[in-house]
């Protein structure tokens, strides 16, 4: 490791050190850009250790996650947390740049009917409102009539300032149903956006918007 890296990453262990004792609310409000899009009913515990309980994005219930400080970020200079909920896993990055990586799981869809978006190795960080980084596989899974079983995949890439993911057909249940011109966007504000024409026929839906 060079001498510039020993010094970054004892500055960010001294500055994490100097933050430890305050409330981990106060840390993430008074870091630029750290929670775009997301609400929380409380946040509890300190840097080192604590737990955000209700957390919602952009309306999505992601559900109480409980948060333990990733030192190894420090040896790059970032604020990461190692974050567990009871559907999903990851990191949550929030300095110098913001998002998450390694991110598996799946998430419920409330205004998209019965759907479920899975999550295998997610990465998206975003640098101020840039796309930097984004990877992994997402699923579309409908679970209700009548389109039970329904399943579509798309790679998340960075295209732009935001990211980008558009749906095709995986799988034997698939079959026959087309090519689905669903796209998932997110950008640097933790915006995301669920449409396509293909709504319909793919899972079941009217066509048009049905994430924002």
């Amino acid at each position: 490791m060079s001498r510039r890296s020993l010094l970054q990453a004892f500055g960010v262990g001294l500055v994490i050190a100097l933050v430890a004792g305050l409330p981990l609310r106060l840390l993430l409000a008074s870091t630029p850009g750290a929670t775009p899009g997301f609400w929380a009913a409380d946040i509890q515990g300190t840097p080192w250790k604590g737990q955000v309980r209700e957390l919602h994005w952009q309306g999505i219930p992601l559900g109480t996650v409980s948060l333990a400080l990733a030192p190894s970020a420090w040896l790059d200079g970032s604020l990461a947390w190692h974050a567990e909920a009871p559907t999903w896993s990851g990191r949550l990055r929030v300095a110098p740049l913001h998002g998450v990586e390694d991110v598996s799981g799946h998430l419920a869809l409330p205004d998209a009917g019965d759907v479920r978006l899975g999550l295998h190795s997610v990465h998206l960080l975003f640098d101020d409102d840039a796309c930097v980084e984004a990877s992994g596989l997402l699923e579309l899974e409908h679970h209700a009539e009548p389109a039970p079983g329904q399943r579509l995949e798309a790679r998340l890439q960075c295209e732009g300032p935001g990211a980008i993911a558009r749906f095709a057909p995986a799988g034997p249940a698939s079959a026959g149903s087309g090519n689905a011109a669903i796209e998932l966007r997110i950008d640097g504000q933790g915006h995301m956006t669920l449409s396509g024409s293909a709504w319909a026929a793919a899972l079941g839906q009217d066509a048009g918007p049905a994430v924002r």
